[in-house]
C-alpha cells in the first residue's frame, strides 16, 4: 500500500515539474531572445488601448519601457509587479505576452519609542487589488532596563489543544494536495497555451507617448507601373510608355519595309535592368524590351540589341541555315556580335530596319 502512495505522489510530481513553465529572469528587455519565456519587475507606468487587446507599459529599474500584452484587467497604474510571458514579436515590434501577473507586496516599518515604554511595530501590506490591509502589531520588543540591557519578554503561553489529529489522515491529505495543484497548472498552461493571441493593430492610435511611437512602419504600397500602350501592325508590336514615365534612350529604327503601321521603334531604359537590352523575335515578350516581329519568316528567338559603352551592340541568334539576321547584306553567324552605326541596314525575314543614332 504504501508503495503504490509514493508512486502516485512521485507521478503527480512529475506531472507538476512537467507542466511548469520555465522562465528567465531578467533585468534588461534588450536581453531577452525571441520567443523565450521570461521573467522581469517593473511599475506599471500607463494602460495602452487601441491595439487590438490589452496593452499596458512596464517600467523597469533601468528606465526602459516595455510594452506588456494581457488577456486580463489591465493591472493598477503606479503599483510593482512581477510579469512572466513570452516575448512576442509582431510588425518588427517586440513585447512580453504575459502568461503570470503577481504583484509585489510593500512594507513599511513605523517604530515609536518612548522612554520606559515597549517598541511597538505595525506592518502595512497590500492586496492583489492595491487595498491596504489593517495593521497587524507584532509582539512587543524587550523594554530597556536600568543597567542598558534590555529584558527578556516571557513567551506567550501555548493555547491548549482543543482536539488532536489522526497521523493516518496526513498523507492521503498531502497526496490530495499535490494532485489538485498538478491539475490546476497543468490545466491552466493548456487552456493558456490554446487561447488564440490577438494581432495588435499596427494603424491604431495609442495613448500617452506611445502615440508618438508607432508599433510598426507600415510598408508602403509599392509604385504602379504605368500601363503600356500597345501598337501592334500586320507584323512588327510594341509597346509604347505614357509620356515621361520611362527614360528614351538614343538610338532609334526605321521601319522600311514589312509594316504599314509602325514607322518607328525606340529604345528605352527599365529600372530593373543594369544594361538596357532589346530582344526581336516571332514570340511574344516584355512590355519595352521585347519586339514581336509576327512574320513567319522571323525566327522564335531571332536577335538582340545591347546598350553599351553609349553604342547598341546587335546579337544575332537565328542560324544561317533558316531565318538569319543580315547587317548591310551580310548574313551574321549564330552568336555574332557587330556595333550599330548610323544608317546600317537590318534585315530580320522580311522586316526592314534603318538605325539612327538620334
Amino acid at each position: 500500500m504504501k508503495a503504490k502512495v509514493f508512486w502516485l505522489v512521485g507521478f503527480m510530481l512529475l506531472g507538476t515539474l512537467l507542466g511548469a513553465q520555465q522562465y528567465r529572469r531578467i533585468e534588461r528587455f534588450g536581453e531577452a531572445s525571441l520567443n523565450e519565456p521570461v521573467e522581469m519587475e517593473g511599475t506599471v507606468a500607463q494602460w495602452v488601448s487601441g491595439l487590438g487587446g490589452n496593452f499596458y507599459l512596464l517600467r523597469t529599474n533601468w528606465g526602459e519601457s516595455v510594452l506588456v500584452r494581457t488577456s486580463r484587467p489591465l493591472p493598477a497604474i503606479d503599483k510593482r509587479y512581477q510579469v512572466r510571458g513570452v516575448v512576442t514579436e509582431q510588425l518588427g515590434k517586440r513585447f512580453i505576452s504575459e502568461e503570470e501577473l503577481e504583484l509585489i507586496v510593500t512594507e513599511t516599518t513605523r517604530e515609536t519609542q518612548s522612554a520606559g515604554s515597549a517598541v511597538t511595530v505595525s506592518v502595512q501590506k497590500e492586496s492583489a487589488s492595491g487595498a491596504p490591509l489593517p495593521p497587524v502589531a507584532s509582539e512587543p520588543a524587550a523594554a530597556p532596563a536600568p543597567g542598558g540591557q534590555a529584558m527578556p519578554v516571557p513567551a506567550p503561553a501555548e493555547p491548549k489543544a482543543t482536539g488532536t489529529w489522526d497521523s493516518r489522515l496526513v498523507l492521503p491529505i498531502a497526496v490530495g494536495t499535490v494532485g489538485l495543484l498538478a491539475l490546476l497548472v497543468g490545466g491552466g498552461l493548456l487552456l493558456r497555451r490554446s487561447r488564440p493571441r490577438e494581432e495588435p493593430n499596427p494603424y491604431a492610435i495609442a495613448s500617452g507617448p506611445l502615440a508618438q511611437t508607432p508599433l510598426a512602419s507600415a510598408t508602403p504600397n509599392p509604385p504602379v507601373a504605368p500601363e503600356p500602350q500597345v501598337v501592334a501592325g500586320k507584323t512588327i508590336k510594341i509597346h509604347q510608355p505614357p509620356a515621361g514615365t520611362i527614360k528614351v534612350l538614343p538610338g532609334r529604327f526605321e521601319v522600311a519595309a514589312g509594316d504599314d503601321t509602325v514607322k518607328e521603334i525606340r529604345f528605352f531604359r527599365v529600372p530593373n535592368q543594369a544594361i538596357p537590352e532589346v530582344t526581336f523575335g516571332r514570340l511574344p515578350g516584355a512590355p519595352y524590351v521585347h519586339v514581336q516581329l509576327s512574320s513567319l519568316t522571323v525566327s522564335s528567338r531571332q536577335a538582340k540589341i545591347t546598350y553599351q559603352d553609349n553604342r547598341w551592340m546587335l546579337t544575332n541568334f537565328a542560324p544561317e541555315s533558316s531565318n538569319p539576321t543580315r547587317v548591310n547584306g551580310r548574313e551574321l553567324r549564330v552568336d555574332e556580335t557587330v556595333a550599330l552605326t548610323e544608317g546600317d541596314r537590318v534585315e530580320m525575314g522580311e522586316v526592314v530596319l534603318i538605325f539612327h543614332t538620334k
